[in-house]
């Protein structure tokens, strides 16, 4: 699976995009060649035979850096910054977040969605809105890093919103942004068993696997609950609501591959925090209306009651109130803890009264609670205006 990398020189409509084509070379070269035993098809000369383009060089250690709430607090980003290559995805802001994230990057992948943002945002409003803005500051951050699509050029005019993209991008802001596609579209769902399509994360770490001798992966993670039950945002930038097993991607099997590589030495899988990060409690950055879930009730073992017990002789009012919920929850669904309850001091501040329970949250019985939804402020907006491709400008 190559990766073509456009040379800086090459214009926005010079770049073509091309995928599943054969080199360009003349059929008796070929022949003469081939018959000399000079061309091979699996260390093609790419420069020579693809004009303008270049393929990624062999790396020794590889960070593929995904964009889970998992990251924040981790204090990782001075270790993802030691590693040779670093790998991002979707145009996740960098810039406020590096003590988790880092700040160096080298190549990042993009989905449709980012390509249709980015080059909307780009060519429909004007410099001076938001998103605009936004999209170019986090491509300026990327500095001569490569931008790569790692999927069809030809459907949905990919190729077309990409060259309108850096149209803008090189031509008028002047940006030495390195501009990527593959060869053939990626695609490895079947190949490793996946019943949903493969995530952008999972594409990049195959394709690191390509020229990566070892591979790290940060920023990796399936659920908005630790294991140690705290609650976490589905990206380290922003918290939306997020179905982690829905019906285009299945964010719990492909984290379930990821271990299996693990197990065979094939990759590291970093969720725990990095020196000098902090080590979150149940009590932190919680929506006290999701805390009230039953499922997240049953979850709790005893151990983890008693630290949030001890917690809550000192806490707030904040913690008092998500204790009061989880444990009426528990209640609620006659789950044993055994003497866990027994250990409350007489007089402690926690109340398991169900009448005082459900006065602070009527409804808290089954499914029939309202998650309180954090979602961010905008989303980029859509098509708007009559901007022309540069094609059409022609």
């Amino acid at each position: 699976m190559a990766v073509l990398v456009y040379d800086q020189d090459v214009a926005a409509h010079e770049m073509s995009f091309s995928q599943n084509t054969h080199p360009r070379i003349n059929l008796a070269n070929y022949a003469t060649e081939f018959a000399s035993g000079r061309y091979f098809d699996i260390n093609c000369p790419i420069d020579h035979y693809w004009p303008r383009v270049s393929t990624l060089d062999r790396r020794n250690s590889c960070a593929v850096v995904g964009n889970s709430g998992i990251l924040s607090g981790s204090k990782c980003g001075k270790v993802i910054d030691k590693h040779d290559y670093i790998i991002r995805a979707n145009l996740a802001p960098i810039e406020g977040y590096t003590a988790d994230v880092g700040e160096r990057s080298h190549l990042t992948i993009m989905n449709f969605e980012t390509l249709f943002y980015l080059r909307n945002n780009l060519t429909q409003t004007s410099p001076d809105t938001h998103w605009h803005q936004t999209y170019v500051d986090r491509v300026r951050y990327l500095n001569d890093s490569i931008l790569w699509y790692s999927k069809s050029t030809v459907q949905r005019n990919s190729s077309f919103r990409l060259k309108d993209a850096v149209h803008v991008l090189k031509d008028y802001y002047h940006l030495p942004i390195q501009l990527a596609y593959s060869w053939r579209p990626v695609s490895f769902e079947k190949f490793h068993g996946l019943n949903h399509y493969a995530t952008t994360g999972f594409n990049a770490y195959i394709i690191a696997k390509t020229f990566c001798n070892h591979v790290t992966l940060y920023g990796f993670y399936p659920s908005n609950m630790a294991e140690n039950g705290y609650r976490v945002n589905h990206h380290y930038y922003e918290d939306v609501e997020f179905e982690y097993t829905g019906n285009i991607h299945n964010f719990k099997q492909e984290f379930t591959k990821f271990k299996e590589f693990e197990e065979k030495g094939e990759v590291t899988i970093v969720t725990d925090v990095c020196p000098g990060g902090r080590i979150k409690k149940l009590t932190d950055n919680v929506d006290v209306d999701a805390m009230v879930d039953t499922k997240f009730a049953f979850k709790l073992n005893n151990d983890r009651l008693k630290e949030i017990f001890d917690i809550s002789e000192g806490g707030n009012k904040k913690e008092r109130t998500v204790l009061e919920h989880a444990v009426e929850a528990a209640e609620k669904q006659k789950i044993d803890f055994g003497d866990i309850f027994g250990n409350i001091k007489e007089g402690s501040q926690i109340t398991r009264s169900v009448d005082k329970a459900d006065e602070i949250n009527p409804g808290i019985e089954g499914d029939n609670y309202q998650k309180s939804k954090s979602v961010s402020e905008d989303r980029p907006h859509r098509y708007q205006g009559n901007y022309r491709s540069i094609d059409e400008q022609k």
